[in-house]
């Protein structure tokens, strides 16, 4: 334990920030419990920029036209007094919503209405004012807003507040509330990419459980933000919208248990030596012996924040990197959750083959279990070669 701690900002230092998103916890829970990714997370680092600089690699998480095509669909989705959107819930949702009024949140929008707020303050204001129009849409139905863009919701993460933009909060008719979430990938012949589809559900996840909990802080019961969302996606190759359904119950619950795991990060960064810092993030025209001595740095920065290597990690941005960090270290993990798992306490190869072959004898009653049943699985291999038990 230092007598500094170690700081989110001053680990950050001045490698360049990327704030959490739906998206972003979303991916950190596919790996739960790895504490580096927890600090990394929380303090914000852009993981893209450091796991490229590591690898020496480029990694571009979403292209210019992706981008360019999202902001596209999601504008003629909303246009026209989000006309498309209130005709999709009608069909999919079975919402009977006899009038429209809609309110925009969005940080443009209360920029306007609210000169000179900025920064953090502006996440703030949008969040409160977010709490605010979710309490009429349950209090006073008939009069409030039913229709929300860009609702902004929070959720805890390791101990921090995450700020989350929501596409659009919709409907409180008969006392529920319904999240929309707005995507660019299309659904080609009544089916939609499998790999996008479900990251979309784990990110729409995390909409629900963060408004849940809203809701449950205003008095009402979580049971009133409906589990069954709406994705909107464009219908083939064009851009007209189509819209599925799908009750992602499960993977709320899911989430709420992950998220109740997760570490903080400020007791992580608390044990770690003071000073601890990422480097700053070369310059485009930085050269070669610039680049690597960053690259040193980072390393040297994520070497002292303990890993916790698994088969979830493949989309990582640090996947290769701590991926090599496992194989120089003989690190179980290397060989996959399930075998990481069958070990338990330990953590070596090692250690495992030599408590397999009664190289070592066990320390403590666990390994005394692993060490039987690596030997029986070492036995059962030998039989199965052709060799004697």
């Amino acid at each position: 334990m230092t007598n500094t701690p170690v700081t989110l900002e001053g680990f950050r230092g001045e490698f360049p920030r990327q704030p959490l998103n739906a998206r972003r916890v979303a991916g950190a829970l596919e790996a739960p419990g790895c504490q580096r990714r927890t600090a990394l997370d929380a303090a914000g680092v852009n993981l893209d920029k450091l796991g490229s600089l590591i690898s020496g690699e480029p990694r571009d998480r979403q292209s210019p036209f992706a981008l360019t095509r999202g902001n596209q669909f999601e504008q003629q989705v909303v246009a026209n007094g989000m006309a498309e959107i209130v005709a999709l819930a009608r069909r999919h949702l079975d919402l009977a919503i006899p009038e429209v009024r809609q309110h925009d949140l969005s940080a443009a929008a209360v920029r306007e209405a609210y000169p000179g707020v900025t920064g953090a303050r502006m996440n703030e204001l949008r969040a409160r004012l977010t709490r605010q129009r979710t309490e009429e849409m349950l209090t006073d139905p008939a009069q409030a807003y039913n229709l929300i863009r860009h609702a902004m919701t929070r959720l805890d993460f390791g101990g921090e507040t995450v700020y989350l933009e929501q596409d659009v909060l919709a409907f409180a008719i008969d006392g529920r509330i319904h999240v929309v979430e707005i995507k660019s990938y299309p659904r080609i012949d009544g089916r939609a990419d499998p790999t996008k589809a479900s990251a979309t559900v784990r990110q729409t996840a995390v909409y629900v459980l963060s408004l849940q909990q809203l809701v449950v802080e205003i008095g009402a019961p979580p049971e009133v933000v409906k589990t069954t969302t709406m994705i909107v996606l464009p219908e083939n190759l064009s851009f007209r919208p189509t819209a599925v359904t799908i009750d992602i119950d499960m993977y709320v619950r899911r989430l709420a248990r992950q998220l109740a795991s997760v570490p903080r990060a400020a007791d992580i960064l608390d044990a770690i030596p003071a000073g601890t810092q990422l480097p700053a993030h070369p310059d485009n025209g930085a050269d070669n012996d610039e680049v690597g001595a960053a690259a040193t740095a980072a390393r040297e920065a994520l070497a002292v924040l303990p890993p916790r290597f698994t088969d979830g990690c493949v989309s990582c941005p640090l996947f290769h990197s701590c991926r090599d960090e496992a194989e120089r270290h003989g690190s179980i993990a290397r060989l996959g959750t399930a075998v990481a798992g069958a070990c338990g306490d330990v953590t070596s190869i090692a250690a495992a083959l030599d408590l397999a072959d009664g190289r070592r004898a066990p320390a403590s009653p666990s390994e005394a279990a692993v060490a039987a049943a690596l030997a029986r699985g070492a036995a059962a291999a030998r039989i199965a070669t052709g060799g004697l038990a």
